[in-house]
């Protein structure tokens, strides 16, 4: 029998990093050591789709894929790329019929959904949770093998069983390690091609060392909201993989790593993680970054210690302080731990004094210091958006707004949690992307959740914010962009002669309904409030803000 080729793709979740996941040698390591069809399967290189070329990126993997003639094709998919990459898949599947796609992530739900294969019939099997076992069992069954499916959904709509991910002999290696010329090799490619179009593109990845989260907060997927297990990569082993790690991705040149531990702080090894990592950064300014940590929702005063490390020693660039909100109760309604406003605020404050000499860069680049928020949580009102913003903006934080995106294996997918709450969703539109969020709950109705949207443009453009949902910004924007680092924004002034500027509310509310877009409008004409300078004065005068400078 001849040997079958497998590939797996995703996509980099940035404009300004290229990130390479590390995804195909997760899949790979397993299967290579337990698999029964080792050796009837190639693996070839993966493929990160990026936004540099647009359309163009598409149509090669396409070709490549064809190329190849891939027989197996592992799709890692996220709410943010299922279009894109469910795109790709029904153009293979007209060229390559024979194509067996594969799709994974945390945003699966198949498994949830009984119609999933009516709808994506180009779709032969999703993995749903962790995936290592279930794809490795999958190929076995494929290539002929007695196979006991877990994890999985076959395109008959039939769910096989689930199973934590929990192999102590694999969570003690190394993949980074055991596959590290493939992977040097990988990334070198991938950097070679991006600077075709990007010249000037960073090189990150994604780093696990501890895998899965303890808490099950409502808004979240971890784990695809089927566990709450938290499993430890080199947990036992005398000498812990991730020193040789960090060292190996700076030979590579790579100048960010996404830690994705979800609690940063909480795992035993945290701490001698950070410490090293800081050390490699002050011997070796070429070292990467860490970029977006996710700090423990425990346990402040350790976390800050090692927030306060990093910053000094320049391994974090950015602080993100994830708060979602500051009311006690919407946090309950959510199930999100959390110290009380008044002792976070403090430690916040004791944190930014100390590091004042790291400040400058809030000039230049518009992230480096926010306050993470959600809106439309159960529990807020219009109130609490005000609340919020004024309570972080004088300690420098920008009020960063997030959509509740209701992802579909968070918690908040359940119906009875929505009924409790009498939740109402809507998939709109916002900045170019498509968000299926929640629009309306017992304590706000739908036109007041909108008025919080259209806020949250208003601030953001009136501080050259170009995007409420962007992670990154363009050197472009980073040069105009310090209206909120040196400018005093009056928020009470904002927003309560915004709430009363009844003519666009209802304007922008009424395009809303039409077309699911938040936009701002008057007189059905979008307000090109980024680049129309007498609109912004007029909009300053109206809203009670001082001239820009």
């Amino acid at each position: 029998m001849s040997v079958k080729k497998i590939k797996c793709i995703t996509q980099s979740c940035s404009t300004e990093w290229l990130f390479v996941s590390l995804i195909n040698w997760f899949l790979k390591l397993y299967h290579q050591d337990c698999g029964q069809s080792k050796l009837d399967y190639e693996w070839t290189q993966p493929i990160t789709l990026t936004d540099l070329k647009g359309e163009q990126d598409l149509h090669e993997a396409c070709d490549l894929i064809v190329q190849e003639q891939i027989d197996v094709l592992a799709v890692s998919l996220y709410v943010w790329n299922r279009a894109k990459l469910f795109n790709l898949v029904q153009q293979l599947k007209l060229k390559l019929p024979n194509l067996v796609v594969v799709i994974g992530g945390p945003e699966v739900e198949a498994h949830r959904d009984p119609g999933f294969f009516k709808k994506e019939n180009f779709i032969d099997y999703a993995v749903y949770g962790d995936g290592e076992i279930a794809f490795s069992r999958l190929l076995d069954h494929l290539a002929g093998y007695p196979a006991e499916l877990i994890n999985l959904v076959d395109g008959s709509g039939k769910v096989y069983p689930h199973e934590v991910f929990m192999d102590r002999e694999i969570f003690s290696k190394s993949i980074i390690l055991k596959f590290q010329e493939e992977i040097r090799q990988y990334f070198n490619t991938t950097k070679e091609k991006a600077k075709i179009y990007a010249p000037d593109v960073q090189l990150a990845t994604t780093w696990e060392t501890t895998k899965g989260c303890a808490f099950k907060c409502s808004f979240c997927d971890w784990s695809s909201g089927l566990h709450n297990k938290v499993r430890i990569w080199g947990k036992g082993e005398l000498d812990p993989p991730w020193k040789k790690e960090l060292l190996f991705f700076t030979e590579l040149g790579i100048k960010g790593i996404y830690w994705t531990n979800a609690n940063i702080g909480m795992s035993f090894h945290d701490e001698d993680i950070v410490n090293f990592w800081c050390d490699l950064k002050l011997s070796n300014p070429d070292a990467p970054v860490c970029v977006w940590p996710s700090m423990s929702k425990k346990n402040k005063q350790k976390t800050f210690k090692l927030i306060d490390k990093m910053l000094e020693s320049n391994v974090v660039q950015s602080c993100r302080f994830d708060l979602q909100d500051l009311d006690p109760v919407v946090l309950n309604n959510i199930d999100r731990p959390e110290i009380p406003w008044e002792e976070h605020r403090v430690l916040i404050q004791d944190l930014l004094a100390r590091r004042q000499d790291k400040l400058f860069r809030a000039k230049q680049d518009p992230f480096f210091l926010n306050a993470h928020l959600i809106w439309g949580l159960p529990g807020q009102t219009l109130n609490h958006w005000h609340h919020n913003a004024r309570e972080v903006i004088p300690l420098g934080l920008f009020p960063y707004y997030q959509p509740f995106e209701l992802l579909p294996n968070s918690p908040a997918a359940n119906i009875e949690y929505q009924k409790k709450f009498n939740i109402k969703t809507k998939k709109i539109k916002l900045d170019n992307r498509e968000f299926f969020t929640v629009t309306e709950s017992l304590s706000m109705t739908e036109k007041e959740w909108f008025t919080g949207m259209l806020l949250m443009l208003v601030l953001n453009k009136l501080t050259n914010i170009t995007s409420t949902m962007a992670h990154t910004v363009t050197n472009a924007d980073s040069l105009v962009y310090n209206n909120f680092a040196t400018h005093n924004i009056d928020i009470d002034a904002l927003f309560f002669n915004f709430i009363k500027w009844d003519e666009i509310i209802n304007d922008s509310y009424s395009f809303f309904q039409k077309t699911n877009e938040v936009s701002l409008r008057l007189r059905d004409q979008e307000i090109p409030l980024m680049i129309d300078e007498k609109i912004q004065k007029v909009f300053f005068r109206k809203l009670g803000q001082k001239p820009m400078i």
